[in-house]
């Protein structure tokens, strides 16, 4: 009989298309779009946000599907939560976490010198300055979009990855393994500082995961991470323009 628990010809074309592909084509994708932009296209922004929702949804519910198919366990993905110590510890580092970023958010709204710091990083990241929302309606879309990346991210990369890596290599050098295709998958920020950025706030979540061994307090985080931060760099804007619209 064949066991449903280990790889297949299907997993290991999916490891291949997430550890290489998924990289590959997010990295060409931005150079398309910073091609549109230059040609002055005003949707390219709003164009690539839901290319990159379809980049990240169609995988990933084929994972789900086909995980679905070989009936193994969702645990085996980490998308289980028990009432374990592990578990609570890991859901409640989550939570602690997200309540040290919000009040950022605060920040910008009422100082116009905080907001100002947070443009002067952006600055700093030109990849990144460019994909950040410019009207309600992208912002709205946006928000979708970080909904997305925290659940689909977390299934692919820290889940899926380390759960087939971990049949040649031990879980810990798993978890490196998948963290190195998790920042490839990030090359298009175009600066160090947002690479740096993306490889510490992987390592954390990973380090969330694996500690914690369930996924759920991992993909709460990294979504309530990538809303703050959207929300901060958009309220921060918001504050300058005030600012400056009075002056």
């Amino acid at each position: 009989m064949m066991d449903l628990t280990t790889p297949t010809s299907v997993d290991y074309a999916f490891m291949t298309l997430l550890a290489i592909g998924l990289p590959i084509w997010s990295f060409f994708a931005h150079k398309r779009f910073e091609a549109k932009l230059e040609s002055g296209d005003a949707k390219a922004l709003r164009a690539t946000y839901i290319d990159t929702l379809w980049m990240l949804w169609i995988p990933t519910l084929a994972v789900l599907a086909f995980w679905l198919f070989m009936a193994r366990p969702f645990a085996g993905l980490g998308l289980s939560f028990a009432s374990t110590f592990a578990n609570g510890i890991g859901l409640a580092v989550a939570l602690l976490i997200i309540a040290v970023l919000i009040p950022q958010i605060f920040q910008v709204q009422r100082s116009e010198d905080e907001a100002a710091k947070v443009l002067a990083q952006i600055e700093r990241s030109p990849g990144i300055k460019k994909i950040l929302p410019k009207t309600s309606a992208d912002y709205a879309l946006f928000k979708g979009l970080s909904v997305t990346a925290g659940v689909t991210e977390e299934i692919l990369f820290r889940g899926y990855l380390i759960w087939i890596f971990s049949f040649w290599m031990e879980s810990w050098l798993a978890a490196l393994l998948s963290l190195v295709a998790f920042v490839l998958a990030h090359l298009y920020q175009d600066s160090k500082e947002a690479l740096v950025k993306v490889a510490l706030t992987g390592g954390a979540l990973t380090l969330l995961y694996m500690l914690s061994g369930s996924l759920i307090p991992a993909i709460i985080l990294h979504a309530a991470i990538d809303l703050t931060s959207g929300a901060t760099c958009w309220h921060a804007r918001q504050t300058c323009l005030r600012a400056t619209s009075t002056t």
